[in-house]
């Protein structure tokens, strides 16, 4: 059983995090941050991110393919120069569409 059904069996409500400046791969596991593009610092692409992760639409994947995840939260890393300004764009831009922030 997967690690939801398990957590609602035990009536433990579960929250999944996605992360709106890391790169995926096409199993849904973060790209390695020693890898080139594993950390977004564009806060154009890392809005982008952001709201298709909120949409449910897809993202692109580090081999091209398309990506769905399934997010309750966004995280933004703070050791990224790009953190603050693209943590503001991202509540305006998801406030603007009635999404929670």
């Amino acid at each position: 059983a997967g690690i939801q059904q398990q957590a609602s069996e035990h009536g433990i409500s579960l929250l999944f995090e996605a992360f709106a400046d890391r790169a995926y791969d096409q199993d849904g596991k973060l790209v390695t941050r020693s890898l080139p593009g594993a950390v977004h610092h564009d806060t154009a692409l890392i809005i982008d991110q952001a709201t298709r992760i909120s949409e449910g639409r897809p993202l692109t994947a580090s081999d091209g393919s398309e990506l769905f995840l399934q997010a309750d939260t966004l995280c933004v890393h703070g050791d990224n120069e790009e953190s603050i300004a693209a943590v503001r764009r991202i509540c305006e831009v998801l406030a603007s569409t009635g999404r929670t922030v």
